[in-house]
């Protein structure tokens, strides 16, 4: 083999070698970007569901707070229950006293029942003991 087709060889595999470089380097940029749009749809769906998250914590935020003011206002209600009942009670043994005359021992568990409920510190304002 002479200088000149040893030469020749060595450039022909130099340029082999650089067109499989070239070769090797579009095969993967063309897989980077097939990656790259593969990945995209998941990236959307990623901040999309970071959104609703958020949205569901804003959500549970307001929700907890909702609940707490109704088991208040449940509380409440339950304490407006039982003075109302007092009164009734009260009244109703007004209204027998009045009607028959003689409802004395009703009338004493009444004010004894009253007495009893205002001593726990319940008031007319909400506040509990």
């Amino acid at each position: 083999m002479s200088e000149k087709e040893a030469l020749l060889w060595v450039l022909g595999v130099l340029g082999s070698l650089c067109a499989a470089a070239i070769t090797i380097d579009k095969v993967l940029d063309i897989i980077h970007k097939y990656i790259k749009k593969a990945k995209a749809p998941d990236d959307a769906l990623n901040k999309r569901i970071d959104a609703i998250e958020k949205r569901l914590a804003a959500v549970e935020t307001v929700s907890t707070q909702h609940a707490a003011a109704l088991r208040r206002d449940m509380t409440r209600f339950d304490g407006i229950d039982e003075e109302m009942r007092l009164v009734l009670v009260g009244v109703q043994n007004l209204l027998d006293a009045q009607l028959s005359g003689n409802n004395r021992e009703g009338m004493q568990k009444s004010k004894s029942d009253i007495n009893n409920y205002l001593l726990k510190g319940v008031t007319n304002h909400g506040s509990n003991p």
